[in-house]
């Protein structure tokens, strides 16, 4: 497990990065407002995706390890073939829609949003890749294609329009759809050879389908949650008319992640080693690899922690500024130490996925984001900033709390390191 996680680890310590110079080299190649542009199509594309690709990287990633674990390359055929012509069938109706909704509402971006329409079939089949790769016991590659490939790839073709002087948001985006194209034909080519030369032309039968479409469902729903519950304090604190507030707030944030990247690392390694010991009913083994995940994640975040809640203020001037130190050192400090118990509780909900009790996981979140919503709403109204971070704080350990319950209710075992 330690070989892979570092892998991993590697993987984002290249690819966060990356992303960050892309952003930084776009928005000063760009004026400010072809990047808001920009920014706001490919926001708009990646919400779009949601219906088509949302809960593709978890089933895929069950789904092919439970086809490895019975060694059946029929079922895996059947899957990606099903799984390539559901994306490319969703991906062509949800255009035909989104043209005619298009066609009724004018706005000043009118050229912009079918390129984001475009964008759709590539982020989806980066998905797919994603969730093949870690189906089979290799995150590496998946993490790899998404953060590292498709962003080089993009850098690369904007950099061309910059240095022809003709980059703005309808080039970079155009960009865009060329890379996540060429790491979806990658993915797609990673899935055959994964085949072994037996990927046969045959489909899912309509009971399967049934199944695989209840599981993209309830998948679909909690990746959708998860972006909801991680974007909602923005939301709320930009409703209330307060731009300082937002920024004090992303920078907090963005300290509070790193504790919780080391739990990122082990969730992307761990969905396969869970499916093949639940289906060899080894629940022994289930539970060492729980606790043995939860410690080594607990073991890199909790230093993090300490480094960012004791020299926090320094290492927020240092990066973003000295306008930012006092106002987001205390909301990072409470997102530190929820991220912290966050981490330290294990990872629940994989497992309910992983073993078939994925409702449970999303009962979990939509619980758990009504009383972090409430939270947020009643103490930002009288604290700001740090009211949100704390209405988050509660909330996201609340939800992993919720999460562990169900794993007892369901398997008779907690998912922390003890």
């Amino acid at each position: 497990m330690m070989r892979a996680f570092l892998s991993v680890a590697v993987v984002y310590a290249i690819g966060v990065p990356l992303s960050l110079l892309v952003n930084i080299l776009l928005a000063r190649w760009m004026s400010v407002e072809e990047f808001g542009n920009y920014s706001f199509a490919l926001s708009f594309a990646i919400l779009l995706a949601l219906p088509v690709s949302g809960g593709l990287v978890l089933l895929l990633t069950r789904e092919v390890a439970k086809s490895e674990s019975a060694r059946d390359p029929e079922r895996y055929a059947r899957l990606v073939n099903t799984t390539v012509l559901w994306v490319l069938l969703a991906s062509v109706g949800l255009g035909a829609v989104s043209l005619g909704v298009f066609q009724l509402v004018s706005t000043e971006l009118d050229t912009l949003l079918p390129l984001a329409l475009a964008l759709v079939p590539g982020l989806a089949f980066v998905a797919f890749g994603e969730g093949i790769a870690k189906g089979f016991g290799k995150p590496v590659y998946g993490e790899a294609l998404r953060q590292i490939i498709a962003p080089f790839l993009l850098l690369a073709g904007a950099t061309l329009f910059w240095l022809s002087g003709s980059i703005d948001a309808e080039s970079v985006l155009i960009t865009h759809i060329a890379a996540l194209s060429l790491a979806g034909l990658l993915a797609l080519f990673g899935a055959i050879q994964a085949a072994q030369n037996s990927l046969k032309l045959k489909f899912a039968s309509v009971e399967e389908i049934k199944g695989l479409a209840t599981a993209f469902v309830s998948f679909g729903m909690i990746t959708g949650l998860g972006l909801l519950i991680s974007q909602f304090a923005t939301i709320a604190l930009g409703v209330l008319g307060d731009g300082e507030q937002v920024a004090y707030l992303k920078v907090a944030e963005r300290g509070s992640q790193l504790v919780a990247l080391p739990l990122m690392f082990v969730n992307a390694i761990l969905g396969p080693k869970i499916v093949q010991a639940h289906d060899f009913g080894d629940r022994d083994a289930l539970i060492r690899l729980s606790r043995s995940a939860a410690r080594l994640a607990l073991a890199v975040a909790m230093p993090i922690a300490v480094i960012l809640i004791i020299w926090g203020k320094l290492i927020i001037t240092i990066s973003f500024g000295a306008d930012y130190a006092d106002a987001a050192y205390a909301p990072m400090v409470a997102l530190c130490i929820a991220q912290l118990l966050f981490v330290g509780l294990g990872m629940p909900g994989l497992i309910l996925a992983m073993t078939g009790h994925e409702m449970d996981n999303l009962i979990s979140r939509v619980m758990g984001f009504f009383v972090l919503a409430a939270l947020v709403l009643w103490l930002s109204a009288s604290y700001g900033v740090f009211g949100a971070a704390l209405g988050v704080a509660f909330g996201i350990v609340i939800i992993k709390v919720l999460a562990t319950s169900f794993l007892f209710w369901r398997l008779r075992f907690l998912s922390g390191p003890i």
